[in-house]
């Protein structure tokens, strides 16, 4: 086995929300997770509030700290509920999942951050070969 696939033998860092918070109520679950460069960007899709957001924390050595919430009020126009996001050449891609008879109106958004916030570039949706094997599922 290449060392890159060896098991992690012991846990560098935790973090737990800490729900008596203000900043942390909203907090559900975690649906995907990137790294860029010392940040990494958590989709997170909290369907009782009805939130999209993408949570970012500072990841430098052993650390691991929550930095902000970034809310995507506006993204996408169709709606929908975040379930990945992830940074490629410059731009970030950004999945809203549908479900159940709605999951053909999923949409992959490409957009840009500028440290604040997403905003919406470009919108796609999924061919209908791709939404039949889902089932009643989506890309999450």
């Amino acid at each position: 086995m290449s060392n890159c696939l060896k098991k992690l033998k012991r846990k560098i860092s935790f973090w737990k929300a800490d729900k008596q918070n203000k900043k942390h109520k909203h907090f559900n679950h975690m649906n995907s997770g990137t790294v860029v460069g010392e940040k990494l960007y958590c989709a997170h899709s909290n369907k009782k509030l009805r939130l999209n957001i993408i949570e970012v924390w500072d990841v430098r050595g052993s650390s691991f700290k929550h930095v902000k919430t970034v809310k995507l009020s506006r993204l996408p126009k169709s709606g929908g509920f975040l379930t990945w996001a992830d940074y490629y050449k410059g731009e970030w891609w950004l999945c809203f999942a549908f479900y159940g008879l709605s999951n053909s109106k999923t949409v992959i958004v490409n957009s840009e951050f500028n440290g604040e916030e997403f905003i919406e570039k470009e919108e796609w949706v999924f061919p209908a070969e791709i939404i039949e094997k889902w089932g009643r599922w989506s890309c999450s």
